[in-house]
């Protein structure tokens, strides 16, 4: 108690005892009751106690914590997947699954003239390897590029790069940079915030990025190019990361979870291997009890070396010892443990990332991929369309306005590609099912298993019109035949009419 509450309340106990006596015990009431309720409303995991000493809880935002550990990060990931046969076999498996041969647009324009003009200009220039700067490959390969980068950087940025049109179908290219590309120095430009290499307005939008003119790794250009930036217009780059934190800026890379699990397994199996050499090693002692006793019994020297079938006669003196060399067991199950634990973080079965089967039936197999399935459906709607293919999208349809006066209004279905079926025979049957009860539309099953529903179509008219022509029939032709491979009734009674 201070001076001054301790002279108030001398003074008050003077004046009006009893009224002293109340406050003072309302006020030890209020302590006890705040002190209970910070006792009761506290979570463990926020407590301070003896548990949780030592661990360090910053409250910063997401891009403060970017800003600093982006680059180690990404730097971490790309030398692990350089020299970790693990997490080079999980970057593959994550681009092979989520990507695989390509996200493909599927055109709908008002007119069918319209949707067949929107899909040849693609095929002409995006679909080709000349759409992409610097032999960045097509659209397809592009995204797994760029899936790649946001896997193992954490980020990658698509710049839109004006072309001369007698070179290309469309006046343009699209040039694919690292996130290292984004000057991260800059903290202003003419009055406006710069954040992790975005310019931000007043009200928060991202109006330009700051690009450096070469990567500052890059050892074939010179430093001052290299650490050079220049001022881009936001409508001219593409920026795609996985969102895992409101107003978020940049990403980080998807092994910073577990990048020490590596690390500690790579490590691990290092001492486990020298241990192995240690154990091959095959140690005799001799021992000499006595000066002299190098000879055996015939006068020989004894052999310094271990030959199969030998057999030697010690003199008196000597005494042999073998070295007991350390054990291995272990190593499997901690091997387990920790690629378990690095297959979660990535959020992929164990089974994808080591290709080890042995254990799997047939039902634990098909959940863990469901799942996996549905990680990567999140994935291409969260971030690869969305953040990659609308953008290159978008640039698509303003050069074909410009430069070939397409100006149609068009929707675009992105159709992924097909996953295999785990248990063919029932899941067809389950897709049927879903057809025939209203549940799925045939064009929605042919986009599931990857394809065009009006390339489908055109291809079975052609087909049908060519097998009528020679007169031959098949059992999987549906409008003739049932399931069971019967005729239908009305084609068998034209049949027999005829």
């Amino acid at each position: 108690m201070s001076d001054k509450t301790s002279f108030t309340e001398r003074a008050l106990l003077s004046v009006a005892p009893s009224w002293a006596a109340s406050r003072a015990r309302s006020q030890r009431e209020y302590v006890q009751h705040k002190s209970a309720m910070s006792v009761l409303r506290k979570y463990e995991a926020a407590s301070t106690g003896r548990r949780n000493d030592g661990w360090v809880r910053p409250g910063t935002s997401a891009n403060s914590e970017i800003a600093v550990s982006a680059s180690a990060l990404r730097n971490g990931a790309r030398q692990m997947v350089r020299d970790n046969g693990h997490a080079a076999n999980a970057v593959n498996v994550l681009v092979a699954n989520t990507i695989g041969t390509g996200i493909r647009p599927e055109f709908e324009a008002s007119s069918d003239a319209g949707s067949r003009a929107f899909t040849e200009l693609w095929e002409q220039h995006v679909a080709q390897d000349g759409s992409g700067a610097e032999e960045s490959g097509n659209f397809y390969a592009r995204q797994a590029i760029g899936f790649r980068s946001i896997v193992e950087s954490g980020s990658v940025l698509e710049r839109f790069r004006r072309r001369r049109q007698s070179r290309f179908a469309l006046p343009y290219q699209v040039q694919m940079l690292e996130p290292d590309f984004l000057d991260m120095t800059l903290r202003d430009y003419r009055g406006n915030l710069v954040v992790q290499g975005k310019e931000l307005s007043n009200t928060g939008e991202v109006i330009a990025y700051h690009i450096y003119k070469a990567h500052p790794g890059e050892q074939y250009r010179g430093l001052r190019s290299s650490w050079s930036s220049v001022r881009v217009p936001a409508e001219q780059i593409a920026h795609a990361y996985r969102l895992d934190r409101p107003g978020q800026l940049d990403g980080a890379s998807w092994f910073a979870p577990i990048m020490t699990d590596l690390r500690d397994l790579a490590d691990t199996r290092d001492a486990y291997q020298l241990r192995q050499k240690i154990a091959a090693c095959y140690a005799v002692f001799v021992h000499e009890s006595e000066p002299g006793a190098g000879t055996s019994h015939a006068g020989q020297p004894i052999s310094d070396r271990i030959e199969p079938g030998r057999v030697e006669s010690l003199p008196p003196g000597k005494d042999v010892t073998f070295a007991t060399p350390p054990g291995v067991e272990g190593m499997s199950d901690f091997d387990r443990a920790q690629l378990m634990t690095i297959a979660a973080g990535l959020g992929m079965p164990y089974e994808a990332l080591t290709g080890d089967l042995r254990n799997v039936s047939f039902l634990s197999g098909r959940m863990g991929w469901l799942a996996f399935y549905k990680n990567i459906d999140q994935w291409r709607t969260h971030t690869v369309i969305p953040r990659l293919c609308r953008r290159e999208l978008e640039w698509f349809l303003e050069a074909a306005a410009v430069a070939r006066g397409i100006r149609e209004p068009v929707r675009v279905h992105w159709v992924s590609p097909s996953r295999d079926l785990l248990d063919p025979g029932k899941e067809i049957k389950a897709l049927r099912e879903e057809m025939r009860l209203g549940a799925l539309s045939y064009g929605d099953m042919v986009r599931m298993r990857g394809r065009d529903p009006e390339v489908v179509i055109a291809s079975m008219e052609r087909w049908k019109r060519e097998l009528d022509k020679r007169e031959l029939y098949f059992d999987w032709d549906c409008s003739r035949f049932s399931m069971a491979g019967n005729l239908n009734e009305a084609l068998k009674e034209e049949t027999e009419d005829a």
